[in-house]
């Protein structure tokens, strides 16, 4: 910590920033409705604290509840805390024995890393920042807090959030905006320049901090950070590495327009308001059935100038009977569309399972649809849920693993480096359909032709090495094309006729 007076903030930093601020300002109102209608638990845009009484304006709970599901659902799909859902792999083609080589060091580096992330926070944090993916985006900030304590991972605010996009579409822009007291700074960042903050330990300041990628640097991934206090520059740092970036945000769908994602929930969300404006005018009806307004004979005029609500009585003029006035209102109407939004909505997060509406249950069939529909619709955001959310975290996690030194610094192979690519079971599973089209492909031609012809028409050791990749084999399972050409010269070594001695 020091005590002396920070520099003014960049031009080109305020510049980026005031970007981002915009563009988020012109999606605020949405945003907001989101989370006032599916989260109201939430704080909203340039709010620091929660407000008790946002919740008093749900009347319709179906949002909230599929808000959730859908977040749990993410959780066990994508990123299931007892299975291994991100995978090593060599960048470049290194053969057969390479990869039997290096698939002892690459499972010793998923091994620690995921045993990192176990006893970390990060499922918990995951399982509320997938509820932001709903609205469509998403952002954790992983870092090394204390080296003798787990990495800790943080669920960042939507409300907090500030992004920008870059010149390839990418969210290269990350900053949190958000209030917290003046002693606190020095504990978030020992290497504050703390002279120009209030001397009062209580006095809350709005701090931004984040940081934007260097583009200008080809060599290695240069991300510039800075922590922003009224106008001055707190700390200044330069990130180098794969990983090295904390704050990982992920989008559900895109717009060209905005750096900020697309989720299913915002495209329901005029369902979601209708909802909720119907049930509460249901309730409304079903307070007035239950409490009709009542007229009585009275002297005086009746005035309903401020309105009528239930339980009211109103004086009638003399020899009026005293008699409920009913309500008109058709229950059965609002009922039936109510359940066709409830059903949209939950269609839009994925809570579209069959449902026994009478004694029978719903079928193995059913089940079977529902599960290839939802595939379906759910797999143009996998790939980039791996590209944002799943490979950043995991090169995060290793990145600070080996500043602890957990892990080496490189993996090598006969002195050299590998380079090596995290790799997705998610993609994995949707290449699955690759090879049963294949092993459809050579069950049909050993019908049509013959399974001797076969092996003239296709060049089964390569077809059988596709399907091993295809369905993610070790390579260790497979032998390689050396191996296969010495067994088949013994074996014809074996069959060939003795050789019988020259007279």
């Amino acid at each position: 910590m020091s005590n002396a007076i920070p520099p003014s903030a960049p031009r080109d930093l305020t510049r980026r920033i005031a970007r981002a601020d915009q563009d988020k300002h012109r999606r605020r109102g949405r945003l907001d409705d989101c989370y006032r209608l599916a989260m109201p638990w939430r704080h909203l845009t340039d709010q620091h604290q929660d407000d008790p009484t946002a919740q008093d304006d749900v009347f319709d709970g179906t949002a909230v509840v599929s808000v959730k599901d859908f977040s749990g659902d993410l959780l066990s799909t994508f990123t299931p805390p007892s299975a291994t859902w991100m995978r090593l792999e060599p960048d470049q083609g290194l053969g057969d024995a390479a990869l039997r080589e290096l698939e002892g060091p690459l499972e010793e580096i998923e091994n620690a890393v995921f045993e990192a992330m176990a006893a970390s926070n990060l499922y918990e944090a995951l399982q509320v920042a997938y509820a932001d993916l709903a609205v469509g985006t998403m952002a954790l900030l992983v870092q090394d807090i204390d080296p003798t304590e787990p990495l800790h991972v943080e669920a960042i605010s939507v409300s907090d959030l500030l992004i920008d996009r870059g010149p390839y579409g990418r969210v290269d822009g990350r900053w949190r905006k958000f209030k917290l007291r003046a002693d606190e700074v020095p504990i978030l960042w020992p290497d504050a320049a703390t002279g120009s903050l209030p001397k009062t330990g209580d006095a809350e300041v709005e701090v931004t901090d984040g940081l934007y990628r260097d583009l200008t640097r080809r060599d290695d991934e240069v991300w510039k950070y800075a922590v922003l206090c009224g106008g001055k520059v707190l700390v200044q740092r330069e990130l180098v590495g794969e990983g090295a970036c904390p704050i990982i945000v992920a989008r559900w769908d895109t717009d060209p327009k905005t750096a900020w994602g697309h989720g299913p929930l915002m495209s329901v969300l005029p369902e979601v308001k209708t909802a909720n404006y119907v049930t509460e005018r249901m309730l409304e009806a079903l307070d007035y059935a239950l409490q009709p307004v009542t007229s009585y004979p009275d002297d005086g005029v009746i005035d309903v100038s401020g309105g009528i609500a239930p339980g009211t009585w109103i004086p009638m003029a003399q020899g009026s009977e005293i008699r409920p006035i009913v309500s008109g209102a058709n229950f059965d109407v609002s009922q039936f569309s109510l359940q066709d939004l409830r059903s949209r909505i939950r269609d839009a997060l994925f809570q579209d399972a069959p449902r026994q509406n009478g004694l029978t249950p719903p079928t193995a069939t059913q089940w079977q649809e529902q599960a290839s529909a939802k595939a379906k619709r759910m797999g143009a955001p996998v790939g980039r849920l791996v590209t944002e959310l799943l490979r950043p975290l995991f090169l995060r996690f290793a990145f600070l693993l080996r500043a602890r030194g957990k892990l080496p610094p490189q993996v090598r192979f006969k002195g050299q480096p590998v380079k090596l690519r995290a790799q997705s079971p998610l993609l994995k599973a949707m290449q699955q359909s690759e090879a049963q089209r294949v092993d459809q492909f050579l069950v049909t031609t050993s019908q049509v032709v013959g399974p001797e012809a076969t092996s003239m028409w296709i060049n089964m050791e390569e077809a059988l090495r596709h399907r091993a990749q295809l369905y993610d084999i070790p390579a260790k399972l497979v032998r390689s094309q050396d191996e296969v050409q010495r067994i088949i010269a013994q074996q014809q070594a074996l069959q060939a006729p003795p050789v019988e001695p020259q007279q």
